[in-house]
């Protein structure tokens, strides 16, 4: 999940069991996950500078696994 809200994108992805990533627009200086805790910790957080995102990592997306149909 990526999102710029801690109390809505975070928790929300954390709840899911997903990977979280908190956009910083405003490009605060030293903003770290570790500020943060429980549900409203990110794995990750990015700074968004001038509408420049700088990903600093890279996944591998895999496809869910099938589902077994009773057919």
């Amino acid at each position: 999940m990526v999102g710029d809200s801690v109390k809505d994108d975070v928790v929300c992805g954390n709840r899911a069991g997903a990977v979280t990533v908190l956009l910083d627009y405003q490009g605060k200086a030293g903003l770290t996950n570790e500020q943060f805790e429980g549900e409203m910790k990110p794995l990750h957080v990015v700074s968004v500078d001038d509408g420049v995102c700088g990903w600093p990592y890279i996944y591998t997306l895999k496809n869910p696994p099938r589902l077994l149909s009773n057919r």
